[in-house]
């Protein structure tokens, strides 16, 4: 008996630690003629994967797990005569 509940102790503690843990960061979406961005620590970042947002309103927030990145190549392009400055790209990884 007493092996048996090391044994479910032991399997218990590997499946504690291999479980993948993702941390979630809130966001507001901004949606623009120019883009889709959320601000991150008071700069804005275009999401390159704009189309995983776009079904989303302007001034929701949203779960969301993402990776800054230097370049952008698959987003929606999105263009207006408008300005909106920005500090970078983001790619969404997951969306809650």
């Amino acid at each position: 008996m007493k092996r048996f509940l090391y044994f479910v102790l032991l399997i218990t503690t590997i499946f504690s630690f291999a479980c993948e843990h993702i941390n979630y960061q809130s966001y507001i979406l901004k949606k623009d003629c120019t883009g889709y961005y959320f601000n991150i620590q008071g700069k804005d970042y275009q999401i390159c994967n704009d189309s995983i947002v776009s079904k989303f309103k302007n001034g929701v927030e949203i779960e969301a797990v993402v990776k800054k990145i230097d370049s952008c190549n698959n987003f929606s392009g999105i263009m207006c005569g408008a300005y909106h400055p920005y500090e970078g790209f983001i790619y969404i990884e997951k969306i809650k």
